[in-house]
């Protein structure tokens, strides 16, 4: 079982996420690897009919985690900025970076779309 943050319908903010235990398949050794995973895995009908949504667009995936001094670069494919709409990039955000952050060792997330981790270009409105 892995926790990843999720809007919910009846929450209705952008950047408002909160925690939902899904169960995915253990792929990899790391705890972070199979979460972020997780977190990119499709919703369930029966999540969906709990009001839970992703703001994450389908079809994105991850290419790299990696740790260093507190900072995890989380590195996804090109699919993640195919979207539009400050309230949906602040969903996508928040999404990502409280999944990691629920890790005590990490304090901060930098977000990478392919070799791409300059904040000011990715997930723009």
């Amino acid at each position: 079982k892995i926790t990843a943050y999720y809007n919910k319908i009846s929450l209705n903010e952008c950047g408002n996420v909160a925690p939902l235990e899904r169960e995915v398949e253990k792929k990899y050794d790391s705890d972070i690897i199979n979460t972020v995973r997780g977190l990119l895995t499709p919703l369930t009908n029966e999540e969906l009919s709990q009001g839970w949504l992703s703001s994450i667009p389908d079809q994105t995936y991850l290419k790299s985690v990696t740790i260093k001094d507190g900072v995890a670069k989380a590195t996804f494919s090109a699919t993640l900025n195919q979207t539009a709409g400050s309230c949906r990039v602040l969903a996508i955000r928040s999404q990502i970076e409280k999944t990691l952050l629920q890790f005590p060792y990490i304090k901060s997330v930098t977000i990478c779309v392919d070799n791409n981790c300059r904040q000011d270009e990715i997930l723009q409105p």
